[in-house]
C-alpha cells in the first residue's frame, strides 16, 4: 500500500533514520505499530495526511529513542526532534525545505507514542511502501479518535463521515465498544463544534479532501450522524450449528448485519471488535461458555433497548 501525500514523502525521507534510532534504543523498529488517520487514508484513499503515527508498548520509555534521534543524521538535515516527558511522546518534524506543495507550509512529521491501542487486540501485518509493518486495525484507529472525540478535530469528523461508506462495520465496532451515551455525547459535541469552526478549519478540510467549500461542509456535517447511526439497536448471538456461532446486529448503518464464526474463533472476534470490553468480563465468559456448551439453535446473548440477556 502507498501512503498518502505529503506523509509519504516524509516517511520515505525519514523512516530509515527513525528505524535505525529505534534499533539503537533497544525498541526495535519491527515492534513499532503504524496507525492513525494516515493509515485510514492509505486504505480508503479519501484524503491527504501529513503525519505518520507510530505506537510502541506503554512500558517502553521513549527518552532513549529521543536521544538516539538527536545523535543521528536528521538534525543535521534540518529535522526537528522534540520529546514530551509528560506524554512520553516523540515528534520528528521534517524541515520546511523537504517538500513544496500547492497548499502552503505542510511540514510532515512522525508522531511516536507509548500507549496501548483501544481495543487492545487487532494488530495485523501489512505491506506499506514495500516494507512489512505491524498495523492497527480500522477499529483501533477509529477507537483512538473516539477517546479524544469531544475535541471535534476536523479530520476525525471527516474520517467517521467517510467511514460510513468505506467501512461501516469498523465504525460500528469502534462506537459500540462504549456505552451508547458516549457516542451520543460525542455526536452532540461535534454538531456544536462544527458550527464554531473557523475559516482556517474549513480551509484545512478543503485541502485535506481536495473538494470545494460546499462539499467540505456537507461531508463534515455527516460525521455526527455517522456516530449516532452506529449505535446498536439490537445485538443477538446464536449458536446455529454445533461449531458455528452467528452474531446479528441492527443499527442505523446496517439494519440487519450477520457475521458467522467458528466457536473457537468467537473469542478473537469479541476481543478485536470491542465486544468483550462492551460486555465486560463476566458476560463475555458466559457467552463463550454458552457458545461451547449450548445445543445448536440456542440463543446465547440478546441485547435490546439497553437490556442484556445471556443463557
Amino acid at each position: 500500500m502507498r501512503l498518502p501525500e505529503p506523509a509519504r514523502t516524509t516517511f520515505l525521507a525519514g523512516w530509515p533514520a527513525v528505524a535505525s534510532a529505534a534499533d539503537r534504543a533497544g525498541i526495535g523498529a519491527e515492534e513499532m505499530r503504524l496507525g492513525g488517520g494516515t493509515l485510514l487514508a492509505t486504505r480508503w484513499r479519501h484524503r491527504r495526511s501529513v503525519d505518520v503515527d507510530l505506537m510502541v508498548d506503554p512500558d517502553v520509555h521513549l527518552g532513549g529513542l529521543y536521544r538516539e534521534l538527536l545523535g543521528g543524521p536528521l538534525p543535521a538535515r534540518g529535522w526537528t526532534i522534540e520529546y514530551s516527558r509528560r506524554l512520553d511522546k516523540v515528534l520528528v518534524t521534517e524541515p520546511a525545505s523537504l517538500q513544496k506543495t500547492p497548499y502552503g507550509d505542510e511540514r510532515g512529521r512522525f508522531d511516536i507514542w507509548a500507549k496501548t491501542p483501544d481495543p487492545e487486540y487487532g494488530v495485523t501485518t501489512s505491506m506499506i511502501e514495500d516494507r512489512n509493518f505491524r498495523t492497527l486495525s480500522n477499529v483501533q484507529i477509529l477507537g483512538g479518535k473516539i477517546t479524544r472525540g469531544t475535541k471535534a478535530l476536523p479530520r476525525d469528523v471527516v474520517d467517521f463521515s467517510v467511514g460510513r461508506e468505506k467501512d461501516s462495520l469498523s465504525i460500528e465496532h469502534a462506537v459500540n465498544r462504549w456505552p451508547p451515551e458516549v457516542a451520543a455525547t460525542i455526536a452532540n459535541a461535534w454538531t456544536m463544534a462544527i458550527k464554531t469552526w473557523r475559516a482556517e478549519d474549513w480551509k484545512e478540510l478543503e485541502i485535506v479532501l481536495n473538494v470545494s467549500s460546499r462539499d467540505a461542509r456537507e461531508i463534515a456535517g455527516r460525521g455526527p450522524e455517522a456516530l449516532r447511526a452506529a449505535i446498536y439497536e439490537t445485538v443477538r448471538i446464536e449458536k446455529v450449528r454445533n461449531d458455528v456461532v452467528r452474531v446479528r446486529t441492527s443499527s442505523g448503518l446496517c439494519e440487519d448485519r450477520e457475521l458467522e464464526f467458528s466457536v473457537a474463533g468467537l473469542e478473537d472476534f469479541l476481543k478485536t471488535s470491542g465486544f468483550a470490553a462492551r460486555m465486560r468480563k463476566a458476560t463475555t465468559e458466559r457467552v463463550l461458555a454458552s457458545a461451547r456448551d449450548a445445543p445448536a439453535g440456542r440463543r446465547i446473548y440478546l441485547e435490546e433497548d439497553g437490556w442484556e440477556t445471556t443463557t
